[in-house]
């Protein structure tokens, strides 16, 4: 029922689930809490489960990141992500993708820099936020660090596509329209 809430928007549901635990009428449990976090999140509600939950996992934490990144509350957002107790590849991009939905490239690159500081790992996920950073900033010369990085570091491309759209985007922005036709020919 939760999840069907979460795809439906269905806050009203969610409410009334949340209501139950509050009531003890339903045992709350971490598994139940963290698809609660999804509802109001998808709703863009910011109700107090997450403040109430008496064990919080990796989940929780990055939901409440993304919720709050999702509305625009970007300094929240960061505040919950600085206090998580450890993070991974998926809580780092949450935040990184807050701060490009809000239009902060540079924010995102540092933040990007952090993570490789705490030794995680990124994904091929982040790597294209990486790309729409470098592309929106026109940082050329940074986009291709980010290249040799990716090849460096063996991340895999099940995603290719999206790179080679972020670059040819980048390109196109900023002028290297040569570049740009290259990628696309070498797409087909």
């Amino acid at each position: 029922m939760l999840s069907t809430c979460t795809k439906l928007k269905d806050l009203d549901g969610g409410k009334h689930i949340y209501k139950y635990i509050k009531e003890g009428i339903v045992e709350p449990n971490l598994i139940l809490e963290n698809a609660l976090i999804d509802i109001f999140a998808a709703c863009g509600e910011t109700q107090g489960v997450f403040d109430n939950m008496k064990t919080r996992d990796m989940i929780s934490w990055t939901s409440i990141v993304t919720r709050f990144a999702n509305i625009g509350q970007i300094d929240l957002a960061r505040k919950y992500s600085n206090q998580m107790p450890k993070r991974d590849y998926v809580s780092w991009t949450a935040m990184i993708d807050g701060y490009l939905g809000m239009n902060c490239f540079i924010e995102a690159l540092t933040l990007f820099r952090e993570m490789q500081m705490s030794n995680v790992k990124p994904n091929e996920f982040t790597m294209v936020s990486i790309l729409t950073a470098c592309a929106y900033l026109g940082a050329l010369k940074l986009e291709k660090w980010v290249k040799t990085y990716i090849d460096k570091n063996s991340i895999t491309n099940d995603i290719y596509f999206c790179w080679e759209n972020a670059l040819i985007d980048m390109y196109f922005k900023w002028g290297n329209v040569g570049k740009a036709k290259h990628i696309f020919k070498e797409m087909h």
